[in-house]
Protein backbone atom coordinates (compact mmCIF):
# COMPACT_ATOMS: atom_id res chain seq x y z
CA UNK A 1 0.00 0.00 0.00
CA UNK A 2 3.19 2.46 0.86
CA UNK A 3 4.50 1.77 -2.58
CA UNK A 4 1.10 2.28 -4.09
CA UNK A 5 0.76 5.75 -2.57
CA UNK A 6 4.45 6.88 -3.60
CA UNK A 7 4.45 5.67 -7.34
CA UNK A 8 0.57 6.50 -8.59
CA UNK A 9 1.72 10.25 -8.12
CA UNK A 10 5.23 9.98 -9.83
CA UNK A 11 2.99 8.09 -13.02
CA UNK A 12 0.13 10.89 -13.24
CA UNK A 13 -3.58 10.48 -13.43
CA UNK A 14 -5.11 7.91 -15.08
CA UNK A 15 -2.92 4.91 -13.79
CA UNK A 16 -3.71 2.44 -11.04
CA UNK A 17 -0.96 0.90 -8.78
CA UNK A 18 -1.25 -2.13 -7.03
CA UNK A 19 -0.30 -6.09 -5.89
CA UNK A 20 0.21 -8.35 -3.68
CA UNK A 21 2.11 -9.94 -0.87
CA UNK A 22 1.58 -14.14 -0.88
CA UNK A 23 3.24 -16.46 1.83
CA UNK A 24 3.10 -20.17 1.67
CA UNK A 25 2.97 -23.33 4.28
CA UNK A 26 3.02 -26.62 3.22
CA UNK A 27 4.17 -30.39 3.53
CA UNK A 28 4.55 -32.84 1.65
CA UNK A 29 4.98 -36.71 1.52
CA UNK A 30 8.85 -36.64 -0.13
CA UNK A 31 10.70 -34.67 1.88
CA UNK A 32 11.19 -36.05 6.05
CA UNK A 33 12.43 -32.94 7.32
CA UNK A 34 9.77 -30.85 6.76
CA UNK A 35 7.02 -33.49 7.68
CA UNK A 36 9.60 -33.98 11.12
CA UNK A 37 9.10 -29.83 11.51
CA UNK A 38 5.16 -30.27 10.76
CA UNK A 39 5.87 -27.87 7.67
CA UNK A 40 6.97 -24.99 6.62
CA UNK A 41 5.87 -21.31 6.48
CA UNK A 42 7.67 -19.64 3.99
CA UNK A 43 7.60 -16.24 1.51
CA UNK A 44 5.82 -17.14 -1.81
CA UNK A 45 6.15 -13.32 -4.08
CA UNK A 46 5.63 -9.30 -3.68
CA UNK A 47 4.04 -8.10 -6.87
CA UNK A 48 3.51 -4.90 -8.18
CA UNK A 49 0.91 -3.81 -10.92
CA UNK A 50 0.62 -0.84 -12.93
CA UNK A 51 -2.15 0.03 -15.25
CA UNK A 52 -3.83 2.71 -16.79
CA UNK A 53 -3.96 4.71 -20.08
CA UNK A 54 -3.29 8.27 -21.34
CA UNK A 55 -4.01 9.49 -25.17
CA UNK A 56 -5.48 6.28 -26.13
CA UNK A 57 -2.80 3.96 -25.38
CA UNK A 58 -2.71 1.15 -22.30
CA UNK A 59 -0.56 0.21 -19.91
CA UNK A 60 -0.39 -3.06 -18.18
CA UNK A 61 2.79 -4.52 -16.36
CA UNK A 62 3.77 -6.59 -13.22
CA UNK A 63 6.85 -7.26 -11.85
CA UNK A 64 7.72 -9.84 -9.34
CA UNK A 65 9.86 -10.39 -6.40
CA UNK A 66 10.94 -13.96 -5.20
CA UNK A 67 13.34 -15.47 -2.78
CA UNK A 68 16.77 -16.23 -4.19
CA UNK A 69 16.38 -20.13 -4.25
CA UNK A 70 12.86 -19.37 -6.51
CA UNK A 71 14.68 -17.72 -9.13
CA UNK A 72 14.96 -14.17 -7.66
CA UNK A 73 13.14 -10.79 -9.08
CA UNK A 74 11.48 -10.73 -12.65
CA UNK A 75 8.67 -9.31 -15.08
CA UNK A 76 5.46 -11.02 -14.87
CA UNK A 77 4.39 -9.28 -17.97
CA UNK A 78 4.44 -6.08 -19.33
CA UNK A 79 2.81 -4.55 -22.49
CA UNK A 80 1.20 -1.11 -24.47
CA UNK A 81 -1.90 -1.76 -25.97
CA UNK A 82 -4.11 0.44 -28.38
CA UNK A 83 -7.91 0.13 -29.33
CA UNK A 84 -8.31 0.66 -32.98
CA UNK A 85 -12.66 0.35 -32.29
CA UNK A 86 -13.92 -1.26 -29.17
CA UNK A 87 -13.93 -4.62 -30.65
CA UNK A 88 -10.59 -4.76 -31.94
CA UNK A 89 -7.30 -4.21 -29.44
CA UNK A 90 -3.70 -4.36 -30.38
CA UNK A 91 -0.89 -5.30 -27.41
CA UNK A 92 2.79 -5.13 -27.64
CA UNK A 93 4.78 -6.18 -25.44
CA UNK A 94 5.25 -9.08 -22.85
CA UNK A 95 1.49 -10.48 -22.78
CA UNK A 96 0.15 -13.37 -22.41
CA UNK A 97 0.55 -16.39 -25.20
CA UNK A 98 -3.22 -16.71 -26.48
CA UNK A 99 -3.04 -20.75 -26.23
CA UNK A 100 -5.90 -23.00 -25.27
CA UNK A 101 -8.34 -21.97 -21.84
CA UNK A 102 -7.74 -18.71 -20.71
CA UNK A 103 -6.52 -17.01 -18.19
CA UNK A 104 -6.59 -20.64 -16.64
CA UNK A 105 -6.40 -24.29 -17.57
CA UNK A 106 -7.17 -24.91 -13.70
CA UNK A 107 -8.66 -23.01 -10.41
CA UNK A 108 -5.68 -23.95 -7.73
CA UNK A 109 -2.73 -22.69 -7.13
CA UNK A 110 -0.72 -25.25 -8.82
CA UNK A 111 -1.83 -24.77 -12.18
CA UNK A 112 -2.36 -28.09 -14.19
CA UNK A 113 0.19 -30.53 -16.54
CA UNK A 114 0.18 -27.76 -19.36
CA UNK A 115 1.92 -25.13 -17.04
CA UNK A 116 4.94 -27.11 -16.28
CA UNK A 117 5.44 -27.60 -20.05
CA UNK A 118 4.87 -23.89 -20.93
CA UNK A 119 1.62 -24.55 -22.43
CA UNK A 120 -0.86 -22.59 -19.70
CA UNK A 121 -0.23 -19.02 -18.37
CA UNK A 122 3.04 -18.40 -20.51
CA UNK A 123 4.06 -14.86 -21.46
CA UNK A 124 6.56 -14.04 -23.97
CA UNK A 125 8.00 -10.87 -25.93
CA UNK A 126 5.77 -10.07 -28.94
CA UNK A 127 2.35 -8.54 -30.39
CA UNK A 128 -0.81 -9.76 -30.10
CA UNK A 129 -4.46 -8.81 -31.79
CA UNK A 130 -7.68 -9.08 -30.22
CA UNK A 131 -10.78 -9.15 -32.20
CA UNK A 132 -14.29 -9.61 -31.09
CA UNK A 133 -17.30 -9.83 -33.36
CA UNK A 134 -20.25 -10.70 -31.32
CA UNK A 135 -20.30 -13.87 -29.29
CA UNK A 136 -16.92 -15.00 -31.41
CA UNK A 137 -13.50 -13.96 -30.81
CA UNK A 138 -9.97 -14.36 -32.09
CA UNK A 139 -6.38 -13.37 -31.03
CA UNK A 140 -3.46 -13.74 -33.31
CA UNK A 141 -0.01 -13.16 -32.05
CA UNK A 142 3.59 -13.57 -33.08
CA UNK A 143 6.44 -13.78 -30.53
CA UNK A 144 9.61 -12.85 -31.51
CA UNK A 145 11.45 -14.71 -28.79
CA UNK A 146 10.88 -15.34 -24.75
CA UNK A 147 10.05 -12.50 -22.35
CA UNK A 148 13.64 -12.90 -21.47
CA UNK A 149 15.84 -12.40 -24.73
CA UNK A 150 18.15 -15.02 -23.84
CA UNK A 151 18.03 -19.13 -22.48
CA UNK A 152 18.30 -17.88 -18.92
CA UNK A 153 15.84 -19.51 -16.49
CA UNK A 154 15.25 -17.18 -14.24
CA UNK A 155 11.95 -16.23 -15.33
CA UNK A 156 8.16 -16.54 -14.97
CA UNK A 157 7.43 -18.42 -17.82
CA UNK A 158 8.16 -22.03 -18.59
CA UNK A 159 10.29 -22.03 -21.94
CA UNK A 160 12.97 -24.16 -23.45
CA UNK A 161 16.60 -22.95 -21.83
CA UNK A 162 19.56 -23.84 -22.59
CA UNK A 163 21.94 -23.12 -19.77
CA UNK A 164 21.25 -26.58 -17.87
CA UNK A 165 25.24 -27.31 -16.46
CA UNK A 166 24.42 -30.69 -16.61
CA UNK A 167 24.00 -31.12 -19.92
CA UNK A 168 25.04 -27.96 -21.95
CA UNK A 169 24.84 -29.55 -25.29
CA UNK A 170 20.74 -28.98 -25.08
CA UNK A 171 21.40 -25.69 -26.13
CA UNK A 172 17.89 -24.43 -27.32
CA UNK A 173 15.81 -21.78 -27.03
CA UNK A 174 12.31 -20.71 -28.55
CA UNK A 175 11.95 -17.68 -30.93
CA UNK A 176 9.95 -16.54 -33.79
CA UNK A 177 6.10 -18.06 -32.70
CA UNK A 178 2.94 -17.78 -34.05
CA UNK A 179 -0.26 -18.21 -32.20
CA UNK A 180 -3.90 -18.41 -33.82
CA UNK A 181 -6.84 -18.92 -31.30
CA UNK A 182 -10.25 -18.96 -31.96
CA UNK A 183 -13.49 -19.34 -29.41
CA UNK A 184 -17.04 -19.09 -29.81
CA UNK A 185 -19.37 -18.44 -26.33
CA UNK A 186 -22.75 -20.51 -26.97
CA UNK A 187 -24.48 -18.88 -23.59
CA UNK A 188 -22.96 -21.40 -21.17
CA UNK A 189 -20.26 -22.55 -22.90
CA UNK A 190 -17.07 -21.19 -24.88
CA UNK A 191 -15.52 -23.83 -27.36
CA UNK A 192 -12.80 -23.07 -28.82
CA UNK A 193 -9.11 -24.22 -30.30
CA UNK A 194 -5.93 -23.07 -30.85
CA UNK A 195 -2.50 -23.54 -32.71
CA UNK A 196 0.98 -22.70 -32.26
CA UNK A 197 4.04 -22.62 -34.33
CA UNK A 198 7.60 -21.73 -34.16
CA UNK A 199 11.27 -22.19 -34.40
CA UNK A 200 13.77 -24.01 -31.55
CA UNK A 201 17.09 -22.11 -32.50
CA UNK A 202 20.32 -23.95 -31.23
CA UNK A 203 23.06 -21.92 -30.03
CA UNK A 204 25.45 -25.13 -31.18
CA UNK A 205 24.60 -26.01 -34.29
CA UNK A 206 23.46 -22.74 -35.40
CA UNK A 207 20.08 -24.22 -37.14
CA UNK A 208 16.40 -23.73 -35.89
CA UNK A 209 14.01 -26.53 -35.37
CA UNK A 210 10.66 -25.97 -34.72
CA UNK A 211 7.70 -26.45 -31.79
CA UNK A 212 4.00 -27.08 -32.80
CA UNK A 213 0.68 -27.26 -30.57
CA UNK A 214 -2.72 -27.81 -31.09
CA UNK A 215 -5.87 -27.47 -28.28
CA UNK A 216 -9.51 -27.98 -28.01
CA UNK A 217 -10.86 -26.61 -25.20
CA UNK A 218 -14.52 -25.93 -23.45
CA UNK A 219 -15.05 -23.66 -20.64
CA UNK A 220 -18.64 -23.99 -19.49
CA UNK A 221 -20.35 -21.91 -16.86
CA UNK A 222 -23.94 -23.32 -15.20
CA UNK A 223 -25.42 -21.13 -12.12
CA UNK A 224 -22.36 -21.81 -9.69
CA UNK A 225 -20.36 -24.44 -11.41
CA UNK A 226 -17.40 -24.26 -13.86
CA UNK A 227 -15.97 -27.11 -16.10
CA UNK A 228 -12.83 -26.54 -17.79
CA UNK A 229 -11.94 -29.35 -20.56
CA UNK A 230 -8.86 -29.09 -22.67
CA UNK A 231 -7.01 -31.87 -25.36
CA UNK A 232 -3.41 -30.70 -26.04
CA UNK A 233 -0.68 -31.74 -28.63
CA UNK A 234 3.02 -30.83 -29.12
CA UNK A 235 6.00 -31.59 -30.19
CA UNK A 236 9.79 -30.39 -30.43
CA UNK A 237 11.87 -30.54 -33.15
CA UNK A 238 14.95 -29.97 -32.16
CA UNK A 239 18.24 -29.26 -34.43
CA UNK A 240 20.68 -30.75 -31.68
CA UNK A 241 24.16 -31.72 -32.43
CA UNK A 242 25.40 -35.27 -33.17
CA UNK A 243 24.56 -37.56 -30.68
CA UNK A 244 22.59 -35.45 -28.50
CA UNK A 245 18.97 -37.18 -27.25
CA UNK A 246 16.26 -35.16 -29.25
CA UNK A 247 13.59 -37.08 -27.20
CA UNK A 248 13.47 -33.95 -24.35
CA UNK A 249 13.98 -30.38 -24.69
CA UNK A 250 15.78 -28.83 -21.05
CA UNK A 251 13.15 -26.43 -20.01
CA UNK A 252 12.99 -23.82 -17.33
CA UNK A 253 11.54 -20.89 -14.60
CA UNK A 254 11.78 -19.74 -11.19
CA UNK A 255 15.80 -20.67 -11.73
CA UNK A 256 15.37 -24.42 -12.08
CA UNK A 257 15.87 -26.35 -15.11
CA UNK A 258 14.34 -29.89 -15.90
CA UNK A 259 14.26 -32.08 -18.90
CA UNK A 260 10.49 -32.40 -20.79
CA UNK A 261 9.44 -34.50 -23.11
CA UNK A 262 9.42 -33.37 -27.27
CA UNK A 263 6.09 -35.00 -28.04
CA UNK A 264 2.92 -35.76 -25.75
CA UNK A 265 -0.98 -35.22 -25.46
CA UNK A 266 -1.97 -33.62 -22.16
CA UNK A 267 -5.37 -34.20 -21.06
CA UNK A 268 -7.29 -31.87 -18.70
CA UNK A 269 -10.13 -31.32 -16.36
CA UNK A 270 -11.64 -29.13 -14.14
CA UNK A 271 -14.38 -28.29 -12.50
CA UNK A 272 -15.38 -25.96 -9.62
CA UNK A 273 -18.31 -24.86 -7.45
CA UNK A 274 -18.65 -21.08 -5.88
CA UNK A 275 -20.52 -20.46 -2.83
CA UNK A 276 -21.36 -17.16 -1.43
CA UNK A 277 -21.72 -16.75 2.15
CA UNK A 278 -21.59 -13.96 4.85
CA UNK A 279 -19.11 -15.58 7.54
CA UNK A 280 -17.18 -13.00 9.23
CA UNK A 281 -15.03 -11.15 6.66
CA UNK A 282 -15.28 -14.09 4.18
CA UNK A 283 -17.99 -13.36 1.35
CA UNK A 284 -16.98 -16.49 -1.06
CA UNK A 285 -16.00 -20.01 -1.11
CA UNK A 286 -15.06 -21.47 -4.53
CA UNK A 287 -14.53 -25.45 -4.14
CA UNK A 288 -12.53 -27.44 -7.14
CA UNK A 289 -10.97 -30.71 -8.32
CA UNK A 290 -8.74 -30.15 -11.25
CA UNK A 291 -6.58 -32.74 -12.96
CA UNK A 292 -4.68 -33.68 -15.78
CA UNK A 293 -2.66 -36.79 -17.75
CA UNK A 294 0.47 -36.21 -19.86
CA UNK A 295 0.80 -38.75 -22.36
CA UNK A 296 4.31 -39.11 -23.71
CA UNK A 297 5.15 -40.28 -27.32
CA UNK A 298 8.21 -42.27 -26.59
CA UNK A 299 7.14 -46.08 -25.71
CA UNK A 300 9.88 -46.05 -22.56
CA UNK A 301 8.19 -42.97 -21.21
CA UNK A 302 5.95 -43.15 -18.35
CA UNK A 303 2.87 -40.70 -18.05
CA UNK A 304 2.78 -38.06 -15.80
CA UNK A 305 -0.39 -36.90 -13.59
CA UNK A 306 -1.45 -34.28 -11.43
CA UNK A 307 -4.83 -33.51 -9.12
CA UNK A 308 -5.34 -30.88 -7.20
CA UNK A 309 -8.43 -30.65 -4.71
CA UNK A 310 -9.26 -27.25 -2.79
CA UNK A 311 -10.91 -24.20 -1.85
CA UNK A 312 -10.26 -20.65 -2.38
CA UNK A 313 -11.78 -18.44 0.27
CA UNK A 314 -12.27 -14.46 -0.17
CA UNK A 315 -12.31 -12.65 2.78
CA UNK A 316 -11.86 -9.29 1.64
CA UNK A 317 -8.70 -8.42 0.13
CA UNK A 318 -7.27 -12.04 1.25
CA UNK A 319 -7.50 -14.81 -0.66
CA UNK A 320 -6.53 -18.27 0.52
CA UNK A 321 -6.20 -21.57 -1.42
CA UNK A 322 -6.43 -24.33 0.57
CA UNK A 323 -5.16 -27.06 -1.65
CA UNK A 324 -4.01 -31.06 -1.81
CA UNK A 325 -1.97 -31.52 -4.36
CA UNK A 326 -0.70 -35.00 -5.67
CA UNK A 327 1.78 -36.31 -8.34
CA UNK A 328 3.02 -39.05 -10.31
CA UNK A 329 5.72 -38.49 -12.18
CA UNK A 330 6.00 -34.63 -11.84
CA UNK A 331 9.03 -32.92 -10.57
CA UNK A 332 7.20 -30.31 -8.94
CA UNK A 333 5.37 -32.82 -6.79
CA UNK A 334 8.24 -34.83 -5.63
CA UNK A 335 8.78 -37.03 -8.19
CA UNK A 336 12.15 -37.15 -10.22
CA UNK A 337 13.08 -33.22 -10.57
CA UNK A 338 15.40 -34.28 -13.92
CA UNK A 339 13.30 -36.53 -15.62
CA UNK A 340 9.91 -36.86 -13.98
CA UNK A 341 8.79 -35.55 -17.24
CA UNK A 342 10.75 -37.50 -19.39
CA UNK A 343 11.06 -41.16 -18.87
CA UNK A 344 10.30 -41.00 -15.30
CA UNK A 345 9.51 -44.48 -13.35
CA UNK A 346 7.52 -47.55 -14.10
CA UNK A 347 4.19 -47.65 -11.87
CA UNK A 348 5.11 -44.49 -9.29
CA UNK A 349 3.73 -43.91 -6.11
CA UNK A 350 1.51 -41.06 -5.93
CA UNK A 351 3.63 -37.91 -4.14
CA UNK A 352 1.34 -35.29 -2.48
CA UNK A 353 1.72 -31.88 -0.93
CA UNK A 354 -0.71 -30.05 1.24
CA UNK A 355 -0.08 -25.92 0.49
CA UNK A 356 -1.83 -22.80 2.07
CA UNK A 357 -0.84 -19.91 -0.37
CA UNK A 358 -2.28 -17.05 1.55
CA UNK A 359 -2.34 -13.72 0.00
CA UNK A 360 -3.03 -9.86 0.28
CA UNK A 361 -4.03 -8.06 -2.93
CA UNK A 362 -4.13 -4.12 -3.14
Amino acid sequence: MLVALFVTPLLGGGFNVGGALRYNYFTNSWNDNVKDRLGDFAFDTFRLNVSGEKAGITLDAEYRFYPEVSGGNFLHHGYMGYKFCENTEMQLGVHQVPFGLQPYASHNYFFSMPYYVGLEDDYDAGIKVLHKINDFSLAIAFYKNMEVPSAANNRYSIDIVNNDPDDPIQANEEVNQFNLRAAYNLGIVEIGASAQYGNVYNTVTEDNGTQTAFAGHINANYQRFNLKAEYIMYEIKPENGDGVDDSYVVMGSFGAPYNVASKANIIVGGLSYSLPLEFGPISNLTFYNDYSLMQKDEDNFEDSAMNVTGCMVKAGKVYAYIDYAIGQNHPWLGGSWTNGLVNGVNDPDWESRFNINLGYYF
